[in-house]
């Protein structure tokens, strides 16, 4: 009996997935692009080759600015533009984003082209993450979603993320009209110091959203948000046990 206990132990152990986990690889930013230029430029440290990317802008535009491009030479198969990530409200601005599944190597520049000039600067951040498996958009029924929170918070609940439960890499901007501060939730990073006081996070290895922007003062919000899994990955350990 204790030899038939052990042998499913070990073949369990064995056999058993393990999900493999992310490592963000950098995130810069320009937070001074010019109100009458529809392209920003952001320096990068040399991209890796195979890696995720996203890119993301928040403006000032009371109606949706979507990005229209992104430097084609950052991506070694096809920038998509997120289906969901694109809303707007009058006084936060606007936010959208694209990712790009296969990075190319060497890359230290990219540049964003949007709809149109805002009338003021504008903020544009592109997110490097590496994975041990392989990357895809996360599987889950709602795996990116934009929100107007116009409930004049302080503590302001990111958009719902209906999520697949694998490991994830997740993106979130918000325009908050120059109040954002911080966030808070397991696994979230509050990333580039709420530049122009607007709002840029991501969430390492988390399988559910669990994201809250917290701002100085009450005021309406826009925010987006884009979750990406990556694939399951057997143990090293595949040989078949023996039995003494």
């Amino acid at each position: 009996m204790k030899r038939i206990i052990f042998l499913f132990a070990v073949l369990s152990a064995c056999s058993a997935p393990a999900w493999a986990t992310w490592s963000l690889t950098q995130v810069n930013g320009s937070s001074s692009c010019g109100a009458s230029s529809t392209t920003c430029t952001v320096t990068l440290s040399s991209t890796g080759a195979g890696h995720l990317l996203v890119a993301a802008v928040i403006t000032s535009k009371s109606t949706t600015d979507p990005i229209t491009a992104v430097t084609s030479a950052l991506c070694a198969s096809t920038w998509v533009h997120c289906p969901s990530c694109s809303a707007a409200s009058s006084g936060p601005g606007s936010v959208d984003a694209y990712y790009c599944l296969n990075s190319a190597a060497g890359q230290t520049s990219g540049t964003f082209t949007i709809t149109s000039s805002t009338g003021s600067s504008w903020i544009a951040v592109i997110f490097e993450a590496a994975a041990t498996g392989a990357i895809a958009l996360d599987s889950g029924a709602t795996p990116d979603a934009t929100k107007v929170d116009s409930t004049n918070c302080t503590s302001c609940a990111a958009p719902s993320l209906t999520l697949s439960g694998n490991n994830d890499f997740i993106v979130s901007v918000a325009g908050c009209g120059s109040t954002c501060t911080g966030v808070s939730g397991a696994g979230w990073t509050n990333d580039l110091s709420n530049p122009d006081g607007d709002a840029i996070a991501h969430g390492l290895n988390v399988t559910s959203m669990g994201l809250t922007w917290t701002q100085s003062s009450s005021s309406t919000l826009v925010t987006t948000a884009i979750a990406f899994q990556e694939s399951s990955v057997a143990s090293a350990n595949t040989s078949p046990a023996r039995v003494y």
